[in-house]
């Protein structure tokens, strides 16, 4: 088995490298007979257009290169990689939530570009639905965060690590099915090497260990660890269980547990996170409690699988998680007593002047 999908990869990665990329395509253009009717998105490497067979009126996602990208060897393979995940998925539970991928253009003709095309689905992403009202009902939010994890289970059963788990991603489909989408930057243990050093990933639904930050073990006696900077760790499951956790937080709220993070900016986990329910009182405590914990700075306070998470939604009241406690100043910030006694030395200083200058002798 394991023979027959390298040699899947492979047979991909040789018509990655051999195909030409297409040009910018527009509306009404035609691609191996298949009809544009749409640009959906144009991330500055991918592009993505919506296509229509005028036979069978069918909708495609079409999914290729930047034509300034046309001779990146890298990012042809990683794309080349994405169509064989997407296939390999086809076989398991894990593609009743994802986005059914085609081998060949509608006819079973050969394609003459380097492409991928998937299914059509109407509805919207979370992010749409997020754009278009300031916040989506509790109820809606955990119907969407049971279907996700339930998406996330059955990929990483197979092996697979998403990476880049964030609203834009998770569309809803007008059948009520929850899809993930895009698995261009996904860790299947056969992604090239380049990719699997990237630095994936959104910055804000990112995993504090990723940017090399952790809490050390508790001393004895104490409840908390101490912040530290470490090693950057590899991304993981519970890596995308984090960005699901920050994807319920921002959908219940309309706001990031730890706000805009900038690629590297460490500094934004210094502090615990504000409950859920301060900026939406409709939030059960319960609720609070399990996003609070998907979303902990330290690493051993969340959920360490997309089961333990599914099933803290589904108990919900009857069995609550207790509440996470606070993180003490000291703990969550090592240097707080140098800037205390820094602020006290200054104002003591500031005092003594003034003395010296303005008290009568």
């Amino acid at each position: 088995m394991l023979g027959l999908l390298d040699a899947t990869l492979q047979d991909e990665n040789r018509a990655a490298l051999a195909l030409p990329v297409p040009p910018h395509l527009k509306v009404g253009d035609n691609i191996d007979d298949l009809l544009v009717t749409a640009p959906v998105a144009d991330n500055g490497i991918n592009l993505m257009y919506q296509v229509r067979d005028p036979k069978t009126q069918n909708l495609y996602a079409l999914k290729t290169l930047n034509p300034a990208r046309a001779h990146d060897r890298d990012e042809r393979v990683m794309l080349a990689h994405e169509a064989w995940l997407a296939k390999r998925m086809q076989s398991s539970r894990a593609a009743d939530n994802l986005v059914r991928v085609h081998e060949a253009r509608p006819g079973g003709k050969a394609r003459s570009f380097f492409y991928v095309l998937y299914d059509w689905h109407g509805g919207e992403t979370l992010q749409q639905q997020l754009d278009r009202r300031q916040r989506l009902s509790v109820s809606h939010v955990l119907t969407v965060g049971m279907q996700a994890l339930t998406a996330l289970g059955r990929l990483h059963r197979q092996g697979v690590i998403h990476r880049d788990i964030k609203p834009a991603n998770l569309h809803q489909g007008e059948d009520g099915v929850l899809r993930v989408l895009d698995l261009g930057v996904a860790l299947s243990g056969r992604e090239p090497a380049s990719m699997r050093a990237l630095h994936a990933g959104t910055p804000s639904y990112v995993n504090p260990e990723q940017w090399g930050f952790r809490v050390k073990a508790p001393a004895p006696g104490s409840k908390a660890g101490i912040a530290e900077a470490a090693a950057e760790e590899l991304p993981d499951t519970q890596s995308d269980l984090f960005a699901l956790g920050v994807t319920l937080y921002q959908l219940l709220t309309s706001k990031l547990p730890y706000g805009e993070v900038m690629p590297y900016q460490v500094g934004r986990y210094y502090r615990d996170p504000t409950p859920p329910s301060r900026h939406n009182p409709e939030i059960p405590i319960w609720l609070d409690h399990v996003v609070l914990k998907a979303v902990a700075r330290d690493k051993r306070n969340r959920f360490e699988t997309a089961e333990e998470f599914l099933l803290a939604l589904e108990r919900g009241a009857s069995r609550p998680l207790s509440a996470p406690q606070a993180t003490p100043l000291m703990q969550r910030d090592p240097t707080a007593l140098w800037k205390v006694g820094l602020a006290v030395s200054v104002l003591f200083n500031l005092l003594l002047i003034y003395w010296l200058l303005f008290l009568p002798k």
